[in-house]
C-alpha cells in the first residue's frame, strides 16, 4: 500500500508539474501573438503616417521657398530624415541593449528640420534587446504626431525630453516627460484616446507594464511616461525574470 501510494503521488507531482509546463508555454504563446500582432499593425499604421508626414513636408516647404530647385532639393533632405528613422527602429532588436538617450536621438532627433529644435536631459537608462520595441514605438508615434499636428508641424517648434528615476513603494521608476512647444498658431495634436495611436501606445505601456499620461497644455502636447526599472536601472517590462 505504501508502494502504490507513493507511486501514485510521484504520477501527481510529475502530472501537475507537466500542467505548469503547458501553463507557462501558453502564456509565453499568448504573449508572443499580442506582440505579433501589435508589430503587424504597428508597421500598417507607420506606413500611413509616413506618407502623411511627407505631404505634410511637400506642403510646409512648398510654403517657404519659391524656387523649384531649393524646394525640391529640401523636400528629398527632409523626406530622408524619417525614413532614417524608421529604419532604426526597425533595426533595434538586433542590437543586445541601448542606452535611452541614444534610442532618442536615433528616433526622434531623425525628425528634427527647419528651425525646430530638441532638448534632451535625463541620468543613463538602458534598455535591453527584449524591451526595445515597445518604446521604441511610442517615441516614433510621438515624434510621428509632433510632425504632423504638433510642434514640429510648422516652425519654430520645440520638444524638451526629460527623464529621471524616482523611489516609491514599488521599487525605481522611469519618470520620462515629452513637451511640446510651439506657437498659438500652430496644431497641437492631442493624441485622442480613440486613435491607433493612442491604442498602439497603451498596448506598448502594457509591455512594459507602465502607465502613460497625456495632457494637451496651453504651450502644446504634454506626456508623462512612468515606467518600472530593476536595481541596476533597466527596464523591466513583462516578460523580466524579475518579475
Amino acid at each position: 500500500l505504501a508502494l502504490f501510494g507513493f507511486i501514485a503521488a510521484y504520477r501527481n507531482l510529475n502530472r501537475a508539474q507537466q500542467l505548469g509546463v503547458v501553463e507557462q508555454q501558453a502564456l509565453a504563446l499568448s504573449e508572443e501573438r499580442e506582440r505579433s500582432d501589435l508589430v503587424a499593425r504597428e508597421l500598417s499604421h507607420r506606413v500611413e503616417n509616413l506618407f502623411s508626414i511627407v505631404q505634410s513636408i511637400i506642403s510646409a516647404t512648398a510654403r517657404q521657398e519659391t524656387d523649384v530647385r531649393v524646394a525640391a532639393e529640401k523636400i528629398r533632405e527632409r523626406v530622408h530624415a524619417p525614413s532614417r528613422a524608421n529604419s532604426m527602429t526597425s533595426s533595434l532588436d538586433m542590437q543586445r541593449e541601448e542606452p535611452l538617450d541614444a534610442m532618442i536621438k536615433m528616433i526622434v532627433a531623425a525628425h528634427l528640420n527647419g528651425t525646430n529644435t530638441l532638448s534632451t536631459d535625463g541620468p543613463p537608462i538602458t534598455v535591453t534587446a527584449q524591451h526595445l520595441t515597445p518604446p521604441g514605438m511610442i517615441l516614433h508615434e510621438l515624434t510621428t504626431n509632433a510632425v504632423k499636428n504638433g510642434a514640429w508641424s510648422d516652425d519654430n517648434g520645440r520638444i524638451d525630453i526629460t527623464w529621471s528615476i524616482q523611489n516609491t513603494g514599488n521599487g525605481p521608476e522611469l519618470a520620462l516627460v515629452w513637451q511640446e512647444v510651439c506657437e498659438p498658431a500652430t496644431k497641437r495634436g492631442c493624441l485622442g484616446q480613440d486613435g491607433f495611436g493612442s491604442r498602439m501606445i497603451n498596448m506598448s505601456m502594457s509591455q512594459l507594464l507602465g502607465t502613460c499620461i497625456r495632457d494637451r497644455k496651453p504651450e502644446g502636447l504634454h506626456v508623462t511616461i512612468i515606467l518600472p526599472l530593476d536595481d541596476r536601472g533597466v527596464l523591466r517590462g513583462r516578460n523580466c525574470p524579475a518579475n
